[in-house]
């Protein structure tokens, strides 16, 4: 673990990041977030907010989100972004 940690410090995010990551809009539904999950092959989405990093959501959240019983195409991001 301390090697990789070694590897990381003093990187840029830019340099951390995939390109191309998966993004859904701040008013969208869990069941769109999951759909860009999905396209862009990642396990997590970046919530936009008017152009702005929100916060994301990622498969994990919408997996207990499924279990407890939400609607995914009803409920919104907004609702649910960590």
């Amino acid at each position: 673990m301390m090697e990789s940690t070694e590897q990381v410090t003093g990187a840029r995010v830019g340099e951390l990041m995939r390109p191309d990551p998966a993004m859904v809009s701040y008013e969208g539904t869990l069941d769109d977030a999951l759909e860009a999950m999905i396209e862009k092959g990642r396990s997590s989405v970046l919530v936009m907010d008017e152009g702005r990093l929100a916060g994301l959501i990622d498969d994990t959240d919408i997996g207990r989100l499924v279990v407890k019983g939400v609607d995914l195409k009803k409920a919104l991001v907004r609702d649910f972004v960590t």
